[in-house]
């Protein structure tokens, strides 16, 4: 009995001079040692749950990046040299090399499986490279695009495809198909820059009439084989696709100032659910809430206005709310509307414009996530 008790004893200290000791890692460790990359709920009995804060140094500059899966974050710190990328583990403090280049990154984001990470780099004020990595940090595939700026977004019917948009400085776009497994990149004639996925092959955007301006257009989709377009719905404000899910926002007919919210099944359109919520409205247009879907809980992480009205008059914050198919609940209240991404288990959500701060679901906090030393 002492030997077990000695024996938990040495393993409970370890783990409290995990939490304060931050070591950095070869990038091949990674691969040798899943120590380092975990699979969700593989934690060891007397792991504690406490986000570790991550000291950085005051002389750069840091941001955190994505998730690469429930346990480890993606950050970069910003030298005068070169831009390097680590993966640090939010419970055990432990840092390890990713990925560095000369050229800033702009973005970076997961597939569906979060096995390949697409890095949106700016090598000059008029090219892009979108570089993709395997979970490992491995390049597998790099493109240059013209461009003076650029929107990607992974097909996640298909996770080794990726549509891109690559804009001039007067704002002419061409987009690109990028096919990671045949490392093939074609152009693909789209009359809109900003469209989202909502089949294997086909996209969808709003037809905006730009003859006489208006807060809401007809949603399309396009097929990229056919070239076929079909109306989806009328009257949106906005869409977002997640997975197999189309979500809008559309003006509600019977009150101001207040929206309808629907959820679709892909690829029939099948209402799966609907419901109304305040809105606010801008000069021409109208304020969207920044919008998150975790699939392994089958909700929506939206940030909900108390009232609707004019933005400008507006004086409150918003409540963080999740939305499935059965229930709404209430996560936050009095909190900012501020880019969202979520673990794949949805259990922690980066937060902010640069996901400086953490959102625990389950013990409702919020904290930084970096410390300057």
């Amino acid at each position: 009995m002492k030997v077990i008790v000695v024996l938990l004893s040495m393993l409970l200290l370890l783990g409290c001079q995990n939490s304060h000791q931050h070591k950095v890692v070869e990038p091949s460790k990674l691969m040798e040692n899943r120590y380092f990359y975990k699979e969700p709920g593989e934690r060891a009995f007397f792991h504690l749950d406490e986000i570790q804060v991550l000291e950085v140094n005051s002389t750069y500059n840091y941001s955190v990046l994505e998730w690469l899966n429930d346990e480890l974050i993606l950050y970069m710190e910003e030298t005068p040299l070169e831009n390097n990328i680590y993966a640090y583990n939010l419970f055990t403090g432990d840092i390890t090399e990713f990925y560095s280049t000369n050229n800033p990154v702009l973005s970076v984001r997961a597939n569906k499986n979060y096995d390949l990470f697409a890095l949106h780099t700016a090598p000059s004020s008029y090219e892009a490279n979108v570089i993709v990595v395997n979970k490992y940090g491995i390049p597998v595939m790099e493109y240059t695009f013209p461009s003076y700026d650029l929107t990607y977004e992974w097909n996640p019917f298909n996770p080794e495809q990726i549509m891109i948009t690559s804009f001039q400085e007067d704002w002419s776009f061409e987009n690109y198909m990028m096919e990671v497994d045949s490392e093939k990149v074609q152009k693909v004639l789209l009359s809109n820059p900003f469209v989202h996925w909502v089949h294997d092959q086909k996209v969808a955007f709003l037809e905006w009439n730009t003859e006489e301006p208006s807060l809401t257009a007809p949603l399309y989709a396009f097929d990229l084989q056919t070239n076929a377009m079909q109306l989806l719905t009328e009257d949106v404000i906005s869409f977002a696709t997640f997975s197999n899910y189309l979500f809008t926002i559309s003006n509600n007919r019977l009150e101001d100032h207040i929206a309808d919210y629907t959820l679709y099944l892909l690829p029939d359109m099948k209402v799966k659910k609907t419901y109304t919520a305040p809105i606010l409205s801008m000069y021409s247009t109208y304020l969207i809430p920044f919008i998150e879907y975790v699939p392994s809980k089958g909700s929506l992480f939206i940030f909900q206005p108390y009232d609707g009205g004019n933005v400008d008059n507006y004086a409150n914050k918003y409540q963080l709310k999740s939305i499935s198919m059965t229930e709404e609940e209430v996560l936050f209240d009095d909190v900012e509307n501020l880019p969202l991404r979520c673990a794949p288990s949805g259990g922690y959500c980066l937060y902010g414009y640069q996901y400086e701060k953490i959102i625990d679901i389950n013990k409702q906090q919020i904290v930084n996530i970096m410390e300057t030393q």
